[in-house]
């Protein structure tokens, strides 16, 4: 097993090792690793319950994209919004865009900004817990509850 460097081999190994992807983005701590109950994958299945909160009938590739919209961070570690520059947001958004053209996740507009509202949301949310040991949320079986809503789409 070798490191994940490309978006070619991240979208590899979204597909084909879904644990693996869960697994490493439980391990990136938010806010560079500040927050002390916070992680990418907590940060990704609360969006996805955000969203569907929002839209109950959401279909099946916005809730997937929900759970990835933040995989680039397997490349780039999270980054704190004040420390990003504008090449990394560029860089960032080449590889969502060539995930979600390869796994074939058309959203639309409104699909798109609710999933970023749902984002917004969710980190005010984790300011607001700032301090808390552990989150009420996906304390148990998040990465496969990761995997069931990826595979799902992802094939």
């Amino acid at each position: 097993m070798t490191f994940i460097t490309t978006e070619k081999e991240l979208l590899h190994a979204i597909r084909h090792r879904p644990i693996w992807v869960a697994e490493s983005l439980q391990r990136i701590g938010r806010f560079g690793g500040q927050h002390p109950g916070s992680n990418v994958l907590i940060h990704s299945l609360d969006v996805h319950e955000r969203v569907l909160a929002a839209s109950p009938n959401a279909r099946p590739e916005v809730l997937c994209w929900c759970c990835l919209h933040d995989v680039h961070e397997m490349l780039s570690g999270d980054i704190s919004r004040p420390w990003k520059s504008p090449s990394q947001d560029q860089r960032q958004e080449h590889v969502d865009r060539y995930l979600m053209h390869h796994l074939e996740l058309d959203l639309d507009t409104y699909e798109e900004q609710l999933i970023r509202d749902c984002d917004t949301a969710s980190g005010d949310w984790e300011h607001e817990q700032w301090g808390e040991t552990s989150y009420k949320h996906w304390k148990n079986g998040r990465v496969f509850a990761w995997c069931s809503i990826v595979e799902a789409v992802v094939r």
